[in-house]
């Protein structure tokens, strides 16, 4: 079918320097010398010949307005528009005209020759099969089948698309319902977008483009972009803006995703080496990745290696590769990994998977059983469609059985090129490439919200080792009780987070390890094999011992009872309780030497989990002032390192956390800040203005509010993201005569501080999407109105202000 991508230019990138270079001085001598008919006509075929059919139609047509019967002309349109993208179909009008006058004497170099060759009848039968007339492709191939010899470079093609329009028939006949989604402009554009991939939370999207803004902004020997690998991550529901890899995942070359592993921290890529595609992985490191590194064992040959998967407990590969080994084009293989830890010999899936044709793309669901793979071969419509076989463990033979492949039929196949699936661990959606008219100009990726895909039923541990240090080497070892085989699932270094996916109706065994201590274990009730898709968190706490030898440590969990009491519980890793102290204010006396004492009973702290305070900030103060501050994470947790040396230390609890009405039950309170909801981290506060009665607008001509704009833009410029922003404005309860209320005033204040940022931001080069406003916050605070405005008016000033931070 149609060429495209990294996947059908191996050849070309050969001798890649010299072809440029013709591109680009042929045209210009060409058009200096005249510009007459026979230049024009011998520039488009420099085109062609080089496949940028896009250069080449708008010569061909203005040449053929001016002899609109010539029959060569007609076929030399046609041909541009089969090659084209979501404009095939209007190849049809000059493919018919073309076919009304051929010779066999085709001279494909003659400016003076207006018949076409007999191929015109096969693209004409090509063109009635992606227009969806079958019945009209299979008549013309049929035809062009009794016009040629039997060795004709096309006879072979044309009998197989006679095949893939009977098959065409059958699928459209027997649609599925169900609907194909364009996932709209926020992921696609105009370029090429494909190769999704997704972990098993559906949290994280890497795909490829070839938009404009690749780095390098190179274009190869077609006018298409090199590729880049894009980033989208899921905010609320919605996937958001994606954003580039850097510069050392991306480089001014083809460089291309096509695969990640289930808990999203090793990703696959395609990157060209010595004019030769091949395989590298690299590492999730708290959202940065690492160098990508070559995959060993014999993945990468001098053959063409294209596509990698992996399984969910990463110990079977899948890949793509054109070795002389394959049944024809390129196949799929296999490697599995040794108890040594090193990968076996590549082995070929075998015919029941590859066909003559090509294969691509192959998918393993993490249920390990649904194998999804895309292929021109087997019972095809058209282009490459996506096939599911099943697949089971053979332990006595150590291989795998793979059933008959299945077409996904239409709409999801179409008679174009479709590739590229994932499926989410539920089995609800799915993801994929396809070519199609309706798109936004060459492929898009569409999301499938399915209901006819079978998966077996999974349970996902999602897990954190919490108080994670970057030099804990920290996972989970999971061990199938009935096979005894184990798997190990690593925790990324800065978040701690891991995932462990594992079919349900069994029972296993966890062990959560760091620097290789068992530091906690546990038997996984069995789930039964009636269960749908089911998701349990896991926080795991690391002790002292396992972090840098730091035994001066406090670390515990946070929360406050229905009546407004804190309560703060210090344990160690085996969750075991250490201390518990609880009061109604917000700053309680502990001892570090009663941190560090042992107390034997064991506290489930499910029991008691009443309201946890999350990412509320702490801060440890001795004699001399502040020591230490930290925020606690989703769960109330919170973790103190290098406690000083000191007889007594004060815990400081913050208020913003704690709702109203449990805050007016306590003691004493603090000055609010912004809440934190999107990290573990305190934001900066980088900007902070005190108004005057009822005044609401920023200083914007103060060097304050320029500082801020310039940090803001630097964060942006610095983590090639948005920037993440918190707002929080405060009216004080002088009563305001101008609003309907004094929140309304608070309210006013902060949407008029987020129109200021963004119109500076603006004016600055930079666009609305450039800043996220992770929280507006307004609210009326300070001591109550006695009727003393003008006496104590200073007093209320104080809480009469907008603050500006910015996340790390």
């Amino acid at each position: 079918m149609i060429s495209f991508e990294h996947l059908f230019n191996k050849k070309s990138l050969k001798n890649l320097g010299f072809q440029i270079c013709i591109l680009v001085l042929i045209p210009y001598c060409l058009w200096a010398q005249g510009g007459n008919f026979k230049k024009k006509f011998v520039e488009a075929n420099y085109h062609v010949e080089y496949n940028n059919y896009a250069l080449a139609l708008p010569i061909y047509k203005r040449l053929l307005a001016k002899d609109e019967n010539n029959a060569n002309l007609n076929y030399k349109v046609g041909l541009c528009y089969i090659h084209s993208y979501n404009e095939k179909t209007l190849s049809i009008p000059y493919l018919e005209k073309a076919v009304d006058k051929m010779t066999t004497n085709y001279d494909i170099f003659s400016h003076t020759l207006k018949k076409a060759p007999p191929v015109s009848r096969y693209y004409l039968g090509l063109a009635y099969h992606l227009n969806y007339e079958f019945k009209k492709a299979i008549e013309t191939f049929k035809t062009f089948e009794g016009e040629i010899n039997e060795k004709h470079i096309k006879r072979k093609a044309a009998t197989h698309n006679i095949e893939q329009s009977k098959n065409a028939i059958h699928f459209v006949a027997n649609a599925k319902s169900i609907d194909v989604v364009n996932m709209g402009d926020s992921i696609n554009t105009k370029y090429a977008d494909y190769s999704p991939a997704i972990d098993a939370m559906e949290n994280l999207m890497l795909f490829t483009s070839k938009r404009e803004g690749s780095t390098g902004g190179f274009r190869d020997h077609e006018g298409h972009y090199y590729e880049d690998i894009y980033s989208a991550k899921k905010v609320n529901g919605v996937w958001a803006k994606p954003t580039q890899l850097g510069t050392h995942i991306n480089t001014s070359n083809d460089d291309a995703v096509i695969g990640i592993t289930a808990d999203g921290q090793k990703m696959f890529m395609y990157r060209i080496v010595d004019h030769d595609g091949n395989i590298f992985t690299c590492e999730n490191l708290g959202g940065e990745w690492s160098e990508p590194v070559l995959f060993g064992s014999d993945v990468n040959t001098k053959g063409w290696e294209t596509h990698a998967v992996i399984n969910s407990q990463e110990n079977i590969m899948f890949f793509v590769s054109d070795r002389k080994s394959g049944y024809g084009g390129r196949d799929i293989y296999r490697c599995t990994k040794l108890p040594n830890g090193k990968w076996s010999k590549a082995q070929n899936l075998g015919p029941q998977i590859n066909t003559e044709y090509d294969e691509e793309s192959p998918f393993i669901h993490p249920d390990g059983v649904h194998f999804y793979f895309a292929s021109e071969g087997h019972k095809n419509m058209g282009g490459f469609d996506i096939f599911v076989s099943e697949m089971s463990n053979d332990n006595e033979e150590e291989k795998i059985m793979i059933s008959e492949p299945e077409n996904l039929g239409y709409p999801i196949n179409t008679v174009d090129n479709d590739m590229y699936l994932v499926v989410s661990a539920d089995g609800k959606r799915a993801y994929y490439s396809s070519e199609r008219a309706e798109g936004y100009g060459d492929k898009d990726i569409y999301l499938l919200n399915l209901n006819i895909l079978d998966v077996e039923p999974l349970t996902v541990f999602v897990g954190q080792f919490l108080c994670m240090d970057a030099s804990v080497n920290a996972g989970a070892s999971v061990i199938d009780l009935e096979t005894k085989e184990e798997f190990f699932f690593k925790a990324n270094r800065v978040t701690g987070k891991f995932t462990v996916v594992v079919p349900s109706g069994k029972s296993y065994s966890i062990s959560h390890v760091a620097n290789g201590d068992t530091i906690a274990s546990e038997d996984i009730v069995n789930v039964p094999v009636s269960s749908s898709y089911k998701e349990i968190f896991r926080p795991v706490t690391i002790p002292a011992l396992c972090i840098n030898g730091d035994k001066t440590f406090a670390y515990g969990k946070l929360y406050y009872d229905e009546l407004g009491v804190l309560q703060v519980l210090f344990i160690n890793g085996n969750d075991t309780l250490l201390e518990s102290i609880s009061g109604k204010g917000l700053s309680l006396d502990i001892n570090k030497n009663s941190i560090q004492r042992r107390i034997d009973a064991l506290t489930d702290l499910d029991n008691v989990d009443n309201v946890n305070m999350k990412y509320t900030k702490l801060s440890l103060k001795d004699d001399k002032g502040v020591t230490q501050e930290v925020v606690t994470d989703e769960f109330g947790f919170f973790h103190f390192k290098n406690i000083p040396e000191s007889d007594n230390l004060i815990l400081e609890v913050d208020s913003s956390a704690i709702p109203e009405d449990i805050l007016a039950k306590m003691a004493t309170k603090t000055t609010p800040i912004a809440k934190l909801e999107m990290g573990a981290m305190p934001p900066k506060l980088i900007f902070e203005e005190h108004f005057d009665y009822n005044m609401k607008d920023m200083k914007k001509a103060s060097k304050n509010f320029s500082d801020m704009i310039d940090e803001i833009a630097s964060k942006i410029i610095e983590s090639g993201e948005p920037a993440r922003v918190s707002i929080e404005a405060s009216a004080s309860s002088v009563p305001t005569r101008k609003y309907k209320s004094n929140k309304e005033l608070a309210q006013v204040r902060a949407q008029s501080g987020k129109i200021n940022i963004i119109v500076a931001l603006q004016s600055a080069g930079f666009t609305q999407d450039d800043v996220v406003f992770v929280e507006e916050k307004f609210f009326v605070s300070g001591p109550k109105y006695k009727n003393d405005a003008f006496s104590n008016r200073e007093i209320y000033k104080i809480f009469q202000f907008i603050k500006v931070r910015i996340f790390d």
